[in-house]
């Protein structure tokens, strides 16, 4: 998402509009867009500031921090779990790629099983 332009340049934009220039003069003095100029306009217009829009929150996870737990769970009970078993046993409806995401960067649980991959070198010598 881009950043929001400065409160300052917001300020300058409603000045000159208060000062009577034209949208045309505005955008050549300040260098901004056409659609800039109008949107502060309407923004002050409607709101009585210039403050930037709070951001709307975006998409909801696909992976609820309960089914994060019961995932948790499940690898630890049973490393050797493949993505498509944890997807069957309850039920996702997200992607495999979502729920190697989650393993990987919620939970950071390992990638590797490196202490099953010792017990079964332990186990056959």
């Amino acid at each position: 998402m881009p950043k929001p332009y400065s409160e300052d340049l917001r300020k300058r934009v409603i000045d000159k509009t208060n000062e009577g220039k034209t949208v045309e003069q505005i955008m050549g003095e300040l260098d901004v867009k056409e659609t800039f100029v109008y949107a502060m306009r309407k923004l002050h217009k409607d709101t009585g500031s210039i403050a930037p829009k709070k951001p709307s929150g975006g998409r909801p996870p696909s992976i609820s921090a309960t089914q994060l737990a019961q995932i948790k769970t499940l690898v630890l009970e049973t490393p050797d779990i493949t993505l498509a078993e944890i997807k069957e046993r309850l039920s996702l409806v997200a992607s495999i790629s979502r729920i190697c995401d989650a393993i990987n960067y919620k939970l950071n649980l390992p990638l590797k099983k490196r202490h099953s991959l010792i017990q079964v070198k332990t186990e056959k010598m």
